[in-house]
């Protein structure tokens, strides 16, 4: 708890992601991390390997990456790539990171859970945009509200860019065996190109229990 209450003071963000919450959230995905690291790596190593293989495909250009966060699920783009990362809060080790890049590492501050006009030009000008874990957060948070599906909305918005990919968990279940339940409506995204199961929350890591998620990758 001291660690995270000494990153809270020392992470260089807007005010409003420290009395909104935001920052504690994003300090604790590290912690999680952290004590997940072996739970997670065949997830982690899955969406990676399928940001790769987009980023193969194409010569370079700009990368844009939404609520980027750590970098957990996303590799370090190749030679040729410039890259802007979009979130609320940027890590200390991300800012450090762009501070040393040259230009290459640019981090755009902003609420990915409201579209701004600026948030669409960025994705509108980029070659290659990815969101991974961010729409099931996006689904189920309360500002949502009623009107068309989050999920046809951001793959609209991810559909400006030339190319793109979206990688998300799309239902979750408390045990092997077990009915998926979904976590919002997905009818609107295309046919996924790969699936795999993440243990979100192993055994031993919350009172509640054990929970699997059921993740998707779509490309654009």
């Amino acid at each position: 708890m001291l660690l995270e209450a000494l990153e809270w003071l020392v992470t260089p963000c807007p005010w409003t992601a420290r009395w909104d919450g935001s920052l504690a959230r994003q300090i604790a995905i590290r912690h999680r991390h952290h004590r997940c690291r072996a739970a997670w790596a065949d997830h982690l190593a899955r969406s990676r390997s399928q940001v790769q293989k987009c980023q193969n495909r194409l010569a370079g250009g700009l990368m844009v990456v939404l609520g980027s966060g750590h970098l957990n699920d996303v590799p370090a783009p190749p030679s040729g790539f410039r890259s802007v990362l979009v979130d609320l809060v940027h890590p200390v080790e991300i800012q450090i990171a762009a501070a040393c890049s040259r230009g290459r590492l640019v981090l755009e501050t902003a609420d990915v859970f409201e579209v701004s006009s600026r948030l669409q030009s960025v994705i509108a000008a980029a070659d290659f945009c990815v969101s991974a874990g961010l729409l099931s957060q996006l689904a189920l948070d309360p500002r949502s509200g009623p009107g068309p599906g989050t999920a046809a909305l951001h793959w609209k918005l991810l559909s400006s860019a030339r190319h793109s990919l979206l990688i998300t968990d799309v239902a979750a279940r408390s045990h092997p065996g077990e009915a998926w339940d979904p976590l919002f409506d997905s009818s609107a995204l295309p046919e996924p190109c790969a699936e795999w199961i993440w243990p979100l929350i192993p055994d031993g890591e919350s009172p509640q229990g054990p929970q699997e998620r059921l993740v998707r990758a779509f490309q654009h």
